[in-house]
């Protein structure tokens, strides 16, 4: 049954705790289609790394349909097993509305706020009304996204428009604030404005560290969309047990897993900081991400970069470091688990 918009903010309290994944969509070796058993693939490993939810990724070069689609398998083969949610960022605002519309009728859960490249906000009002617009048309729940990735820095130097976001977060379906910057004083602004009306997350591996502290001050639960396969597989799920643990209370444990995940952090994070200041992320690379622990892996479409011999061996090396055996062989990736195993 969908949940109002009125009720959003409570099922939220309830719904949003644990970890989300970010599900990339699988294409055919010749990138003209999607590959949907892949994308079955990826879901069902989701579920089995313990993830709450999944969220689909659909600024990939996918078209407006394509987008429909991507959403409705995903949803089909989740089944109830785990939310799925989606980001919401398209050419437009009326691909944005469409595509709600279609995710609220198959199944979505929620959605990650974006805004088209062609969108040149002259004051926070205008976000506030574009935004607004989105949130009356729907049902789901919102995510406000605290990033980099939309030029906002002409509204407020730490480039989240924070005066747009004291307004929309009182909007009954505006569920949650992702925080994407690792920056003390943007995620101590981030958790004391919104931390009593939405649920902030952690949205980048750049804050796990501080969970436990945003756990006893703020009640933060649960870790937005993101390539959390970098530090677990399903049979060594480190980042959902370190959660469980933090939620738990016995920081101990959740202490000695984070100094075990932590040994492959100086082998990967520059490449996990790859491309921020585009404005885009680097689609492959966290492909591989997922493939090197089961995922299905693949092409990716243009536009994207080009992942590089050193990124696959610090990938490899990082996943030794925190007793992870990489996937192999290398040779998988390039068409997709599902296509290999099935030639």
């Amino acid at each position: 049954m969908t949940v109002s918009r009125q009720h959003r903010k409570a099922w939220a309290r309830e719904a949003l705790v644990g970890v989300e994944n970010a599900l990339l969509p699988s294409f055919t070796p010749d990138l003209r289609t999607l590959d949907e058993e892949g994308i079955r693939h990826d879901v069902r490993q989701a579920i089995a790394h313990g993830f709450f939810s999944t969220m689909c990724a659909v600024e990939t070069g996918l078209t407006l349909a394509e987008a429909k689609r991507f959403i409705a398998v995903a949803c089909d083969e989740a089944a109830g097993r785990i939310l799925v949610s989606f980001t919401l960022l398209n050419d437009s605002f009326e691909d944005s509305l469409e595509l709600l519309a279609h995710a609220e009728k198959v199944g979505a859960s929620h959605a990650l706020l974006g805004y088209p490249q062609t969108f040149r906000p002259g004051t926070p009002k205008d976000i506030v009304d574009a935004t607004s617009r989105l949130a009356e048309a729907t049902n789901l729940g919102l995510v406000m996204y605290a990033s980099d990735k939309f030029d906002f820095v002409r509204l407020h130097p730490s480039q989240i428009p924070f005066e747009a976001y004291d307004a929309l977060a009182d909007l009954p379906n505006v569920v949650s604030i992702k925080v994407g910057f690792g920056d003390p004083a943007t995620v101590f602004e981030a958790f004391e404005r919104y931390g009593d009306r939405v649920l902030v997350n952690v949205g980048t591996p750049f804050l796990l560290g501080l969970f436990p502290l945003l756990r006893k001050q703020y009640g933060a639960q649960w870790f937005g969309g993101g390539s959390w396969e970098m530090w677990q597989s399903p049979e060594k799920p480190y980042i959902v047990d370190y959660h469980r643990a933090v939620m738990a209370g016995d920081l101990e444990r959740a202490r000695d897993l984070y100094w075990q995940l932590s040994r492959g952090n100086a082998l990967i994070m520059g490449s996990v900081a790859s491309g921020g200041n585009a404005g885009m992320y680097h689609w492959p690379f966290g492909k591989y991400i997922s493939w090197s622990v089961g995922g299905n892996g693949g092409p990716m479409r243009e536009p994207a970069m080009r992942l590089m011999t050193p990124m696959i061996m610090a990938r490899k090396a990082q996943l030794r470091a925190i007793g992870i055996t990489p996937r192999e062989p290398d040779d998988e990736f390039r068409v997709g688990r599902v296509r290999y195993c099935s030639n």
